[in-house]
């Protein structure tokens, strides 16, 4: 990945001053951030940046990597690899060691990936590397604090890296079941079409409010899935029934539809905005937690009203003709010939 910016968490030894010297090689500019500064003489003369910095102080942690933007272009990947191990017996270990060692190497990876994932979601592009260790397979009776904070580790990094297969799951389910209630592989497209303007105003709110796309917003899109399509059902169902029990065209029956459908869909819109606006104005102890949930439904409702009385009734006039060109074409296909015995 040659010029982007790359960070390095724990870089003053071992694991993380060998990926260092390895990027350098490459080419990319680096932010090498450590608790105790050792520069690298093999890295003089080269872009590398030099930050002493508590990992578990996210303050620090966004101060640093700023820095290093401002001057290098945002990050293009992040290498959590700071860690800090009691190995001594649990008996023997204080709390606050305890405390200490999840600090560095949990909530440390957590606080530099919340800086970087921001950005990384906004342009669609970016690798963010969490060194593990064995000890997140294999316990022992020693450096328990140490274990613990690696198997949380490993979650964090999978929980994020099933994401997309969430979303996907989410959208097929909701695809077969629509297929089933219409009987029709055309129209559950024409209902899920609505759903791209809602997680572009997600994303938007998320972006204009300074909020980072964290799993609590992931919830917001998911929740939007069920809550904006509804809008299209409620076009498409009146009428799908207006052609089949009133013989109207196509064009006549949404048309029809959308005059009819306006009023409950402008209620039951506002309803779930309105009821949403005090998780995203929200302040005071946990506000931050239910904040991008409320951010994220609020703006993806707001876009997708706008454009989904517009979008709807088109792509279900074109969906309608592509139905009836596929309908015509395998209706067209000539009958197999078969050999008189």
């Amino acid at each position: 990945m040659p010029q982007e910016l790359v960070v390095i968490t724990g870089a003053s030894s071992g694991i993380g001053r060998a990926i260092a010297r390895a990027f350098a090689a490459e080419g990319n500019p680096l932010l090498l951030i450590s608790r105790h500064i050792a520069p690298l003489p093999e890295l003089a003369g080269k872009a590398a940046r030099y930050a002493q910095a508590d990992v578990a102080d996210y303050a620090q942690v966004e101060a640093a990597i700023r820095a290093a933007e401002r001057e290098h272009g945002e990050t293009g990947c992040l290498v959590n690899n700071a860690g800090y191990a009691d190995a001594r017996n649990f008996l023997e270990v204080e709390a606050a060691d305890f405390a200490r060692e999840i600090a560095v190497d949990l909530i440390g990876v957590m606080n530099c990936t919340k800086a970087v994932i921001g950005n990384m979601s906004r342009r669609g592009s970016g690798t963010i590397i969490n060194i593990s260790s064995v000890s997140d397979r294999k316990t022992a009776p020693v450096a328990v604090g140490y274990t613990a904070s690696k198997y949380a580790v490993r979650a964090f990094s999978e929980s994020l890296a099933s994401e997309p297969m969430l979303i996907a799951a989410a959208l097929i389910t909701v695809y077969i079941v629509l297929g089933v209630l219409y009987e029709s592989y055309i129209h559950p497209v024409t209902i899920l079409s609505t759903l791209p303007s809602a997680g572009v105003g997600a994303l938007l709110a998320l972006m204009v409010c300074r909020s980072e796309f964290s799993i609590i917003a992931l919830i917001g899109v998911i929740l939007l899935i069920g809550i904006v399509k509804k809008n299209a059902i409620m076009m498409i169902d009146f009428a799908l029934e207006a052609e089949r029990d009133e013989h109207m065209s196509p064009l006549e029956a949404i048309h029809r539809a959308s005059l009819l459908r306006f009023r409950p869909i402008m209620m039951t819109t506002l309803a779930a905005l309105l009821g949403a606006l005090p998780l995203a104005l929200g302040s005071g102890t946990g506000s931050e937690l239910r904040r991008p949930l409320g951010i994220s439904i609020v703006g993806g409702l707001l876009i997708s009203q706008i454009l989904t009385l517009y979008t709807t009734p088109v792509i279900y006039l074109y969906m309608t003709r592509l139905g009836a060109w596929l309908g015509r074409l395998v209706h067209a296909r000539p009958a197999p010939k078969v050999a008189a015995p």
